[in-house]
């Protein structure tokens, strides 16, 4: 309620200003916390949907309908970062790799099949990984443990790691080489020398 109250003033006061149609306001957070989901609570060691999708709320007066819903995948990291530059600055530099936002709620864009999430591990000690979620699959990397595997469309809980079950080798071999692809186009520090990749996410 509290946080309600006070994201309210600041709209109320843009609005006085007469400053709502020329402000973009995005509302988010960082992570989520498991808060007891899969017994544990925190949000270290593990990409449950529960501490990976977090709010997104975006108003602009006149340039976002109001009570518009845009389902799309997000990467708050990235695509933060250009909207905002782009939508203050009008361009962004050739090193942004995200997508401005005000595109994705235009539809200007074709929708992305897949994103995915960096881990690296806390400051009690190292525990790197990557995830892969599409519409329908996420697969977790862990280099250090067991690879993980749900299918969200029977499993949106993900309580039931599939990643040894033998009807869905061939997509695992799917995601595996899309999330090798994507982590040596962005030069992940899991593909420099020192790190000798398990055999399990080779070609």
């Amino acid at each position: 309620m509290q946080l309600d109250h006070h994201i309210g003033r600041v709209l109320t006061a843009l609005d006085e200003l007469g400053l709502s149609e020329q402000t973009l306001v995005i509302y988010s957070t960082d992570h989520g916390d498991l808060c007891g989901a899969h017994g544990m609570v925190d949000k270290h060691y593990c990409g449950y949907d529960d501490i990976l999708r977090v709010p997104l709320i975006m108003r602009w007066p006149g340039r976002i309908p109001a009570g518009m819903t845009c389902d799309r995948f997000v990467s708050h990291e990235i695509d933060l970062a250009k909207t905002v530059v782009e939508v203050g600055c009008g361009r962004s530099p050739e090193t942004f790799v995200g997508r401005n936002l005000m595109d994705e709620i235009q539809t200007v864009l074709p929708e992305r099949p897949d994103i995915f999430v960096q881990y690296g591990g806390t400051q009690q000690g190292r525990c790197d990984q990557r995830y892969l979620r599409t519409r329908r699959w996420k697969y977790v990397y862990c280099p250090v443990s067991e690879d993980e595997l749900y299918d969200l469309e029977n499993d949106p809980g993900e309580l039931n790691n599939l990643i040894n079950a033998s009807d869905h080798q061939d997509v695992l071999h799917q995601l595996r080489q899309r999330m090798m692809a994507w982590m040596q186009q962005t030069g992940d520090q899991l593909t420099g020398p020192l790190w000798k990749w398990p055999d399990r996410i080779l070609p």
